[in-house]
C-alpha cells in the first residue's frame, strides 16, 4: 500500500472542514488494511483516509469516496494495488506506470466550458421509485456475460453496448417497479468521461451527467424495442460534443455561483442535499465504465473485476457495467427489500442473451 500512496500522492489525504469549504489535507498516518468479507468497509476505521482496501480469500476490495476521484480513477488506483500485490507475492519484475503522475487539470472545468452556451432542463418529471427499502443493507448481483456475444446483440440492434443496457434496465424498472397509472418518465443518469472529449488524463473527478428520458407513459405496455428506440434517440441527441459542453457549463455555473461560494459550509451541505433529494432526481444511474485492462503477465492472476456504485433513498436500484478480457460484468445495486427487479433482470438477460452467470454479494 505505500508503495501504491507514492504513486497516488493525491489520495493520501484527509478530509477537513473549513468555515466556507471542505479542504483536502496530507494525511501521515498509515492506512489500515484488513481482512472484510463484505465488499463495503466502513471509512471511518481507516486513519480518516477517504479511501479503504480489504481482503477476504483471494479477492481485493476497494471502497473509495466521490471526494477523491470518479471511477476511472478508482479503476486506476485498483490497478496499480493489484499490480503491486502481485509483484510482491509473485516476483515480478515490472515498471508498471499506468497512471497519472500531475493531478491538475481543475482549471480545464472553466477553460473548456461553453460561457455562451446555456442548459435547459426537460420539464417532464422523473418517475422514482417507491417500494420500501432496507436502510441497513444493500444487495449485489453481478450478471457475467460473454462479451464478444454480446457485442454481436448489439451490433444487430444497431446500439452500443450503453444503449442496449440503458434500455434493458429502464425496461426491468418498467416491467416490475413503475406505476403504470404514473404519467411521469423513467430518466436514467448517465455519467459521461471527459478525459476522452478532452484528450486530458486525471486522478481526480472529471465527468459530467446526462439523463436518458423515455416516455413509458403513452401504452400500458410498451415493448422493449420501443424503449431502445427512445433510449437510442437520446442518445444520440444528448451524447454530442456540443451537447457535453453545455453539461460542462451547467456543472462550472454551479460551482461558480457567487451565493453558493460565501454561503457557510453547513449551509452548502444543507443545499447540496436539497439538491440531490428534491431538485436533481432521476429515477435511476447506468454508469459503464467501460473496458479495464491489465498487462499481460497479470492477467492469468485475476479471474475479474467488477464495479458497483452505492444506492440511497432516491435512487434505490444502480447499475454499474465493465469488461474485462472477456466478461462483461453488470452490476445491480439494490437497497430494495423485494427481488422482483433482480428475477426479471435475470429473466430479460436470458431471453436477450442466453447464457451468463450470476454472482451474488452481500453486503450488510
Amino acid at each position: 500500500m505505500k508503495k501504491t500512496l507514492k504513486t497516488y500522492p493525491c489520495y493520501q489525504v484527509k478530509l477537513k472542514e473549513g468555515y466556507y469549504w471542505g479542504y483536502l489535507e496530507i494525511n501521515d498516518k498509515e492506512p489500515i488494511i484488513e481482512e472484510n468479507y463484505n465488499i463495503y468497509a466502513k471509512l471511518e476505521n481507516n486513519n480518516e483516509y477517504l479511501f479503504k482496501v480489504t481482503y477476504f480469500n483471494n479477492r481485493i476490495n476497494l471502497d473509495i469516496m466521490h471526494i477523491l476521484t470518479d471511477g476511472l480513477g478508482a479503476i486506476s488506483f485498483l490497478k496499480s494495488i493489484i499490480c503491486n500485490y502481485l509483484d510482491l507475492k509473485y516476483k515480478i519484475k515490472t515498471n508498471y506506470n499506468n497512471f497519472v503522475k500531475k493531478n491538475t487539470f481543475e482549471d480545464w472545468y472553466d477553460k473548456k466550458s461553453d460561457k455562451c452556451s446555456k442548459y435547459q432542463e426537460k420539464t417532464n418529471k422523473a418517475f422514482i421509485i417507491n417500494d420500501k427499502i432496507n436502510i441497513k443493507k444493500n444487495k449485489t448481483y453481478c450478471y457475467i456475460l460473454d462479451l464478444s456475444k454480446f457485442k454481436l446483440i448489439c451490433k444487430n440492434k444497431k446500439a452500443s453496448i450503453t444503449e442496449y443496457l440503458c434500455a434493458l434496465h429502464i425496461y426491468t424498472i418498467y416491467q416490475t417497479l413503475y406505476d403504470k397509472l404514473s404519467k411521469k418518465h423513467i430518466a436514467i443518469t448517465v455519467p459521461i468521461d471527459l478525459r476522452r472529449h478532452y484528450m486530458v488524463e486525471s486522478l481526480s473527478n472529471f465527468f459530467t451527467c446526462m439523463s436518458i428520458d423515455v416516455d413509458v407513459s403513452n401504452k400500458k405496455d410498451m415493448l422493449f424495442e420501443e424503449i431502445l428506440s427512445q433510449v437510442k434517440n437520446e442518445f444520440h441527441e444528448k451524447g454530442t460534443f456540443n451537447m457535453i459542453k453545455t453539461y460542462l457549463t451547467r456543472d462550472v455555473t454551479l460551482g461558480n455561483n457567487l451565493v453558493i461560494q460565501f454561503l457557510p459550509l453547513f449551509l452548502k451541505k444543507a443545499f447540496m442535499k436539497y439538491f440531490g433529494k428534491v431538485i436533481n432526481k432521476t429515477t435511476s444511474t447506468l454508469s459503464n465504465i467501460g473496458p479495464i485492462k491489465l498487462e499481460e503477465k497479470y492477467r492469468k492472476y485475476v479471474d475479474n473485476i467488477i464495479v458497483l456504485v452505492s444506492t440511497g433513498r432516491v435512487q434505490k436500484v444502480k447499475c454499474t457495467v465493465c469488461s474485462y478480457e472477456n466478461n462483461l460484468t453488470i452490476t445491480v445495486n439494490s437497497n430494495l427489500i423485494t427481488n422482483k427487479y433482480e428475477h426479471k433482470f435475470c429473466e430479460l438477460l436470458k431471453k436477450h442473451v442466453g447464457e451468463f452467470r450470476i454472482e451474488k454479494v452481500n453486503i450488510d
